[in-house]
């Protein structure tokens, strides 16, 4: 389908190509939304997610499934990387308050932007106060080889410790 694909009532269907990453796994493939972007789909009702087209790797690079549709329970979800991402989308601009942080998310370690809303604090993310997951920009993993910085969205139950730099 499309990703401007609308008519008749129905709405837009958005394609977004993501990776999860789990404790034991990490799953690539098409997320189908009809929400403009994955953080909106992200905090939607329901616990499960469907990823089109996926790829599942073991963390030791071992292949598990490759083309199949893999359902996800969100809350065992460490982190989201948004794949289509190219910086923002337009209307979608929201003025948020940055903090560098480093964050230990089940056994990996993440270096990046927080991004807050004016006034909220990092206590109010970590206290399930705010939504369940929460973007990091400039995200990369410490440790590994080094990839482009990319936008990340944690799952604010999986995280383990938050260092604010």
């Amino acid at each position: 389908m499309d990703a401007g694909v609308a008519g008749r009532g129905h709405p837009e269907v958005h394609q977004r190509r993501v990776e999860i990453y789990l404790d034991s796994c990490s799953v690539r493939g098409v997320l189908e939304t009809i929400h403009p972007r994955v953080s909106d789909h992200l905090a939607s009702e329901g616990d499960t997610l469907t990823l089109l087209a996926a790829r599942v790797v073991t963390r030791d690079g071992t292949q598990l499934a490759r083309g199949t549709s893999t359902l996800i329970h969100k809350p065992v979800i460490l982190f989201v990387v948004d794949l289509s991402s190219t910086g923002g989308y337009p209307g979608f601009r929201v003025e948020r308050m940055q903090r560098e942080v480093m964050l230990n998310v089940g056994s990996i370690w993440l270096r990046g932007r927080a991004h807050l809303p004016i006034g909220a604090d990092l206590a109010n993310f970590v206290s399930g106060s705010m939504a369940r997951f929460m973007p990091i920009t400039d995200a990369t993993v410490i440790g590994a080889q080094a990839v482009e910085p990319r936008t990340v969205l944690v799952n604010r139950d999986q995280l383990r410790c938050m260092i604010v730099e």
